[in-house]
């Protein structure tokens, strides 16, 4: 019996102290507020891949690194830094000849880290090589190691926009829109879709390999509403298109050579 209650009160003991080190793990995470510095470029004299060191912490050592970039507008002037109050989290990547956007997720503080963490996303093609950077700026009297988690999303086959929300524009038709709250989102791994017909929510499952694409397994909401035919003629439309072109803001859907719709870039 004293040999049974031994081996509860051991079974107790270690599950107080398995929760009380969760709890503490959990309450020594902060996030950290920080700055965007915008409007600046790595110069050319820069040739690694990513930044050995992420954190900057004086002008001379930025400057060795980043040139400043003014364009006109109230919004064109480079960020100003203060470094006797501040520091620089660098993140950059790869060369690429896609628009790219590195978007910052998460700055906190893990134990005795700073964790800063960004999401990479590619867009169309261009003609020209840019580095992508994100700089941010952040108060000194939060220190700590640095550790960068960036995380790259596939490239766009074609420049098919990651994520892009597209608007229905028109139809190859004679046919008046009812409601402009008819579109599709692409997720970032170019697999499924979700989006709205006109009256029902809708998503399915996505393929796309070059110019060719395939919406699958459609499934919506059953509400009805006056925009009914529209949203038959919207699913009913994405079904069957196999191949797309993307110029400019507008995202053209075919039935081989066959224009079906034509959506617009919400971004």
């Amino acid at each position: 019996m004293k040999k049974t209650s031994s081996i509860i009160m051991l079974i107790t003991s270690i599950i107080i102290m398995t929760a009380s080190a969760q709890k503490k793990e959990v309450s020594s995470t902060e996030k950290i507020p920080y700055q965007i510095v915008s409007n600046y470029f790595v110069k050319n004299n820069f040739k690694k891949e990513h930044f050995t060191n992420p954190k900057i912490t004086t002008q001379k050592d930025f400057d060795a690194l980043f040139g400043a970039a003014a364009f006109m507008g109230k919004k064109g002037e480079p960020t100003a830094i203060n470094f006797a109050k501040q520091y620089i989290i660098a993140v950059t990547i790869r060369e690429t000849n896609y628009i790219t956007t590195i978007t910052p997720v998460s700055l906190k503080k893990i134990a005795n880290k700073i964790v800063f963490t960004a999401n990479v996303s590619s867009a169309e093609k261009t003609t020209s090589t840019t580095k992508p950077i994100l700089l941010i700026a952040v108060n000194k009297k939060y220190t700590g190691k640095i550790e960068t988690k960036i995380e790259e999303k596939k490239q766009v086959p074609n420049g098919l926009p990651i994520s892009s929300q597209w608007i229905l524009e028109s139809f190859n038709a004679d046919f008046q829109l009812i409601t402009k709250n008819t579109y599709i989102t692409l997720s970032q791994d170019l697999t499924t879709f979700t989006g709205n017909g006109g009256c029902n929510m809708i998503k399915g499952s996505l393929k796309v390999s070059q110019n060719k694409i395939k919406f699958s397994k459609i499934t919506g909401t059953e509400m009805f509403c006056p925009a009914m035919n529209q949203e038959s003629k919207f699913t009913s439309l994405l079904a069957i298109a196999n191949t797309y072109k993307i110029n400019g803001a507008q995202f053209f859907l075919y039935q081989d050579d066959k224009l079906l719709m034509t959506l617009e870039s919400y971004r």
